[in-house]
């Protein structure tokens, strides 16, 4: 999310006269912030080019965001105008990660087309980014398995904690 920010650029409206270092910005003013300029900046990271999730420190750390990182990390934006949704794609995105890479190896599929970007209101590939799965051979999790089957008599029910399984004299009566 710091390389490839989305959106790309923050667009923002000054409300009053404010003077940002030696500039006048007059009210009424658009002003353009480049995430994609603020979080490839060697002013302010150290090998900005690189992906290093480290740099945010130990996974025990707190996310980052625009208060850890002294607002040069915006993927969300910032302040009143922050996305609302940010806490929720970032939990999203764990999730559906953890779930697709416990399943699956990836490589990209070298017949695909060269994988090019292009921007808009979001950075995304502008031939789409093909994709090779491979299986991964894992066990399936713990209290995930699937359930055992019921009995011919159990009444039904398939949820292995039981919801949902009638009664033994409703299944008499169901039949």
């Amino acid at each position: 999310m710091r390389l490839y920010p989305q959106p790309p650029v923050l667009l923002r409206r000054a409300i009053e006269d404010v003077r940002m270092g030696p500039y006048e910005v007059p009210a009424g003013s658009d002003i353009f912030i480049s995430t994609w300029n603020l979080h490839r900046s060697p002013l302010l990271w150290d090998r900005p080019h690189d992906f290093d999730p480290m740099r945010f420190g130990p996974l025990e750390a707190p996310m980052p965001n625009e208060f850890t990182e002294n607002y040069r990390y915006l993927p969300f934006g910032g302040g009143q105008r922050k996305c609302i949704g940010d806490q929720f794609a970032l939990l999203e995105s764990i999730a559906a990660l953890s779930v697709i890479c416990r399943r699956f190896d990836f490589e990209l599929d070298p017949a695909g087309p060269e994988v090019g970007m292009t921007t808009g209101a979001t950075i995304h590939t502008s031939n789409g980014l093909l994709l090779r799965l491979h299986p991964r051979n894992v066990p399936p999790s713990q209290g995930h398995a699937p359930a055992p089957a019921p009995a011919a008599d159990a009444g039904g029910g398939g949820c292995p904690m039981g919801f949902g399984a009638k009664p033994a004299a409703d299944a008499a009566v169901a039949r």
